[in-house]
């Protein structure tokens, strides 16, 4: 009897501590879950509030530009003195927790890729904001893009892309911040990530719809010289006395 009832002791232990372990696993796993649910509603919650937000500070200087170069007869040369334009970009990139904000004209080769160039370098080499040799690349001056995967770069005079019908030049112009310098001149158009934002934006454009943005996967930036992936967003800009006539971008970063 002894012997019989130590055993059911024993037994009685085992499944009350089984019980037990169960009971606090069970606990534990609704415990992360609930909070994992809360932690993911909060990051959801961020990224929607994030994105609004770079959204509103690229329609402003969207219509900033737009209201500054009126028509399309300023552009694609279209460009603010430097020390206005960033005094305009600074609460932008604020509000929107941005690393830059950069104008990108658009261009059809090859009508007015020469006088857009001739007037992009005069505009850089004219202020002192822009280091001398801005926007220069190992074959001098020009709209520039990258040889397949690489960091080679080549005067882009066509637009032509393996991914896309269009042939436009879509050059990173006037910057805020000094940092993105590497990238001035560089046509945007020509890398599949940032092209393909762009022709998203321009074919809501050729439907009607005006106020789209396009944003990019993670990407790495050209002047970032170590890993730090970042996204692109692009905006269309129009002239306000032509609000039907796509001239340009706005991208943030």
């Amino acid at each position: 009897l002894k012997i019989v009832v130590m055993a059911l002791s024993a037994i009685l232990a085992v499944t009350s501590g089984v019980l037990v372990y169960f009971a606090i696993a069970q606990y534990t796993l609704m415990y992360y879950r609930n909070n994992f649910d809360a932690m993911t509603i909060q990051i959801h919650s961020s990224l929607d509030i994030g994105l609004s937000n770079n959204y509103l500070a690229s329609q402003s200087l969207s219509d900033i530009m737009s209201i500054h170069c009126p028509n399309v007869t300023y552009w694609p040369n279209c460009s603010m003195s430097i020390r206005n334009f960033i005094k305009l970009v600074g609460p932008l990139q604020k509000i929107g927790l941005l690393r830059d904000m950069a104008t990108v004209p658009l261009l059809y080769p090859p009508h007015n890729v020469n006088s857009f160039e001739a007037a992009a370098y005069k505009f850089l080499d004219e202020n002192n904001f822009y280091p001398k040799g801005s926007g220069r690349s190992h074959f001098g001056k020009g709209i520039y893009a990258m040889w397949g995967n690489s960091s080679i770069r080549y005067h882009d005079t066509t637009g032509e892309t393996s991914y896309s019908s269009r042939k436009i030049l879509t050059p990173l112009f006037e910057v805020a911040n000094i940092d993105s310098l590497p990238a001035v001149m560089f046509n945007l158009h020509s890398e599949y990530h940032r092209g393909r934002a762009i022709d998203k934006v321009m074919d809501a454009w050729d439907n009607g719809i005006r106020n789209l943005s396009a944003v990019t996967p993670f990407i790495q930036l050209l002047q970032d010289k170590t890993s730090r992936p970042a996204s692109l967003m692009v905006y269309p800009v129009a002239p306000i006395e032509q609000p039907n006539e796509l001239v340009g971008f706005i991208r943030i970063v």
